[in-house]
């Protein structure tokens, strides 16, 4: 009777102790991404907003756009964004299709475009900024992808934004 207590207990505590080296790894990895949303404000707001969903990403655009309404200064968007982490680099300001499948998916954007009744891209905006952050998660890590676009005379025209979650 005395080996089954001494035997239930090392079984007992080695199930306690490989239990809590399983749980150890996410609890740091949530730790670690607390901590790094928390020292970028505009980035915690918008993943405070964000379900999880990579398609659904509009109620973090709102947040994006309540920070950085339209008419915003380019250089005062990028340069906010580039404090919290971001990368951000001008992009041309047309969008070239250099083969056919880029000119068919072009293609097929229009045609979506006009089946939801969204405004057709005819001209381009002078000035395009993307500015991407790949950010911990507590299973892999998020990438979050933002567009501007600015208008004559660099004030923000509008903003498309996608968050991928990349899980390795």
């Amino acid at each position: 009777m005395r080996s089954f207590v001494i035997w239930t207990l090392i079984v007992g505590l080695s199930l306690s102790i490989a239990t809590g080296l399983l749980i150890l790894p996410f609890a740091w990895a949530a730790s670690k991404t607390e901590h790094f949303y928390r020292e970028c404000p505009v980035l915690l707001a918008m993943r405070q907003a964000w379900n999880g969903d990579s398609l659904k990403t509009s109620p973090a655009r709102d947040v994006l756009l309540a920070r950085f309404p339209l008419g915003t200064d380019a250089a005062l968007a990028a340069a906010a964004l580039s404090a919290e982490g971001f990368g951000c680099q001008r992009l041309p300001s047309t969008r070239p299709a250099t083969n056919s499948a880029g000119a068919q998916l072009e293609q097929r954007a229009a045609e979506i475009r006009a089946q939801l009744g969204l405004a057709q891209d005819t001209q381009a905006s002078p000035i395009r900024i993307n500015c991407q952050l790949l950010a911990p998660a507590q299973l892999g890590s998020t990438r979050w992808m933002i567009d501007f676009d600015f208008s004559d005379g660099d004030r923000l025209a509008g903003v498309a934004l996608a968050i991928m979650n990349i899980f390795l």
